[in-house]
């Protein structure tokens, strides 16, 4: 059975199926802030945690932007769409679609031990009725990477 779930504004639609996947539709344009963006993505995944990053060089250093900075004040000029994300892809297929369509610096995070961890690229979001501890890995033979985009 489909249950559709609108967000207050039509900023997020979440579509779940059975309970155990979604399809997120994220709206991104410039007059969001970082936290919106946030906010909107933890409504669908609460165990994990976007992390933007002004440039290249931030994004190796590890130096987020503030929730408060509005993506006009980093990104490139008219930026507007949807970030169309589904609970099978994997972290790295996030992260690259923000790259790819929209030209953003994200990292992704999840909560190991009460700690923020970088998530492996090879890993699936759990759906908020899964405990956040277990991972789906796209190929049981691989090791765990790091998320990493190429810059």
């Amino acid at each position: 059975m489909e249950e559709i779930i609108h967000s207050n504004d039509v900023d997020l639609f979440l579509l779940s199926m059975q309970k155990t996947s979604c399809i997120m539709l994220l709206h991104i344009n410039s007059n969001k802030s970082v936290g919106d963006l946030q906010d909107k993505f933890n409504e669908c995944f609460p165990a994990y945690k976007l992390e933007f990053f002004r440039n290249k060089n931030d994004f190796k250093k590890d130096i987020p932007l503030q929730e408060g900075i509005n993506l006009q004040a980093f990104a490139k000029p008219g930026i507007n769409g949807i970030l169309d994300f589904k609970s099978w892809f994997t972290a790295q297929q996030l992260l690259n679609a923000f790259k790819s369509d929209f030209d953003l610096l994200v990292k992704l995070y999840h909560s190991e031990n009460g700690k923020w961890q970088l998530m492996p690229a090879d890993l699936k979001l759990n759906m908020p009725s899964q405990p956040v501890q277990s991972f789906t890995t796209v190929s049981e033979n691989e090791e765990e990477e790091e998320v990493q985009l190429e810059l």
